[in-house]
């Protein structure tokens, strides 16, 4: 379970759970849902599908799962923290930076959002805009930083209930 744990990493488990405890839990459980966002919560890159697929649910109520479940997850998901990381974000948009000058335009990062990788709804990408980018007169935003604030959070879907 935790074996492969140092203790500065089960407090950060305990701690991350704690909080989404307090607010979202249930007799010392959470729903199974709220993995990725835990483990988001502690700096982690999951991806919906992969979660999915370690916690058995899809939806929100098929399942609670206490710390003890929660370690081994974490554990898994802390091994491939760094795909998905700052550098693959700034190598990829590179491509799409035609100036080389650190921007892209806009309306293709809203595209990008929209159509590659993990799917979002137009709610998030708008969310995730509103709050991450920076769009000049000339309709660019500087990627550098809409990537640094994308990573740190918010995430839209945080707000929500169970």
């Amino acid at each position: 379970m935790a074996a492969s744990l140092g203790p500065a990493e089960i407090e950060q488990c305990k701690e991350a759970f704690g909080v989404y405890e307090m607010f979202f839990g249930e007799n010392g459980t959470v729903d199974a849902i709220k993995t990725a966002d835990i483990l988001r919560s502690m700096k982690l890159t999951p991806t919906i599908k992969k979660v999915n697929q370690m916690t058995g649910v899809t939806k929100p109520g098929e399942k609670r799962i206490t710390l003890e479940e929660f370690m081994p997850i974490y554990a898994q998901m802390s091994k491939e923290k760094d795909v998905g990381g700052y550098a693959d974000f700034m190598e990829a948009m590179l491509v799409f930076d035609k100036e080389s000058n650190g921007t892209i335009i806009a309306a293709e990062l809203r595209h990008l959002l929209l159509s590659l990788g993990e799917k979002m709804t137009e709610s998030e990408v708008d969310e995730i805009l509103k709050l991450c980018s920076n769009e000049d007169t000339e309709g660019n935003t500087k990627y550098e930083e809409f990537i640094k604030k994308v990573l740190e959070g918010p995430f839209p879907h945080e707000n929500a209930q169970d």
